[in-house]
């Protein structure tokens, strides 16, 4: 949680909420992860588009209508995800599951 508390605005994390609420399933499901979805968003506070944005990453659980925010970073801090940090998703993807059964 320190992470989107220290890089987000309560304005950026009510764009995701609406942009999630809109389409839950607008990410793309990453390889490796046991479907966590990566997608972008602007930053209106600083200006910056979807492209020099945000990127975040979510879980969408569609039989139980549950939505939740796993990461959240800035484009110019992290180009692609790591093999650990995939693996570390899949493990947290499973623990989440295994709690709304």
């Amino acid at each position: 949680m320190r992470q989107i508390e220290e890089r987000a605005s309560m304005r950026l994390l009510f764009d995701i909420e609406d942009d999630l609420l809109k389409d839950p399933e607008r990410g793309d499901i990453i390889p490796g992860t046991r479907g966590a979805r990566k997608a972008r968003i602007g930053d209106r506070d600083l200006k910056r588009g979807k492209r020099g944005g945000y990127r975040y990453i979510y879980a969408y659980f569609h039989g139980y209508h549950h939505i939740v925010l796993l990461y959240l970073f800035a484009k110019n801090d992290t180009a692609d995800l790591s093999a650990d940090v995939k693996k570390e998703l899949a493990r947290i993807m499973g623990r989440i599951k295994e709690s709304i059964k």
